[in-house]
C-alpha cells in the first residue's frame, strides 16, 4: 500500500493545490468513515499496538495523536479514530464564521520535505460544528477527543477571552479537553496574548469559567491547555510558565507552527506564514 501511494498516488497529489488536496482528503474520508468504508480504512492503519496512556485523569488509547489544523470543522473524527489516532484535536473554532486568509495559502517546499501555510483559522464558526459534536458524544468510542479554541480575527486583545468562552460553552460538554490556541502566527497579533500583559488575566478567566461550566453541565472539569509558540524567548517562556502555574492550568502543548526559516534552502521559504 505503501508502495503504492508513493509510486503512483503521491506524485498526482503533488501537481494539485496543497489545500484543494486537503479538501479532497477529507471528502474522501467523510465518505469512508461509516458503512462499509470503515474497515477499508481499518485496513489502511494495520494492526496499531495497544499501548495505553494515562494523563490529568484521560486514558489516551495510544500516543498517536492528530493535531488541530486538520478536521477544521469537525467533520472526519471517525475516520481519523478507525486510522488509529488515539486522540484528535478538532478546530481551530472560532465563535463565528471565518474565511481566513486569502487563498493560496499552503505552499509545499519539496526541498525541504517541509510546506508554509498562512491559514488564519478558517472555519465555519462553533454554532455550524455542534450537531456533528453532539452526533459523536451520542456514540461510544474510545478515542480522545479535544477541541482548539480560538479568537475571531477582527476581535480586540483586550477583548479575547469573551471569544474563547463563547466556543468553550458550546462545546463544553462534548470535548475531553479543551486547547487555548494563543500561539497561531497566522492571526494578527494573536502571539502578543502569550505576554504577560494578557496571559494572566486571559488564563484566569478561562479557569474560572471551566469551573462554571463543570457545574452548569454537572461533568468533571475538563483538562485546559494552552498551546504556545517554539518562537519563544527564554524570558518569554519564564512569563508564560508563572501564567500558568499561578492559574492552575493542566498542560501546555508545544508547540504551534513556527515562523523561523533556519535551515531552509526551499525558493519558497520566504513566503509569509509558518
Amino acid at each position: 500500500m505503501a508502495n503504492f501511494y508513493s509510486r503512483f498516488v503521491f506524485p498526482l497529489l503533488r501537481r494539485m493545490d496543497a489545500e484543494t488536496v486537503h479538501d479532497r482528503t477529507l471528502r474522501l474520508l467523510e465518505l469512508g468513515q461509516s458503512g462499509v468504508g470503515r474497515p477499508f480504512l481499518k485496513k489502511i492503519a494495520g494492526p496499531l499496538p495497544k499501548n495505553p496512556v494515562q494523563f490529568a485523569g484521560l486514558t489516551f488509547p495510544n500516543v498517536l495523536g492528530m493535531a488541530a489544523g486538520f478536521d477544521k470543522d469537525v467533520r472526519v473524527v471517525p475516520g481519523l479514530a478507525a486510522l488509529g489516532f488515539g486522540h484528535i484535536e478538532v478546530g481551530t473554532l472560532t465563535p463565528r464564521p471565518q474565511a481566513g486568509n486569502p487563498r493560496p495559502r499552503i505552499f509545499r517546499l519539496p526541498e525541504d520535505g517541509a510546506i508554509i501555510n498562512r491559514m488564519g483559522f478558517p472555519n465555519g464558526g462553533v454554532q455550524a460544528a455542534l450537531p456533528r459534536l453532539q452526533k459523536l458524544a451520542a456514540k461510544p468510542h474510545d478515542y480522545i477527543l479535544g477541541v482548539s479554541l480560538g479568537k475571531q480575527k477582527e476581535t480586540p486583545l483586550t477583548e479575547a477571552a469573551e471569544d474563547y468562552k463563547a466556543v468553550m460553552q458550546v462545546v463544553y460538554p462534548f470535548a475531553d479537553y479543551l486547547a487555548v490556541n494563543i500561539s497561531s502566527p497566522n492571526t494578527p497579533g494573536l502571539r502578543e496574548l502569550q505576554g504577560g500583559d494578557y496571559l494572566g488575566q486571559l488564563l484566569g478567566a478561562l479557569v474560572a469559567e471551566n469551573e462554571k461550566l463543570a457545574k452548569v453541565y454537572n461533568v468533571g472539569k475538563r483538562l485546559l491547555c494552552i498551546k504556545i509558540a517554539p518562537d519563544l524567548s527564554l524570558d518569554e517562556l519564564d512569563e508564560i510558565l508563572t501564567a500558568v502555574q499561578d492559574n492552575q492550568i493542566d498542560a501546555i502543548i508545544a508547540t504551534n507552527t513556527t515562523i523561523g526559516r533556519d535551515g531552509l534552502c526551499s525558493p519558497n521559504q520566504q513566503g509569509r506564514g509558518a
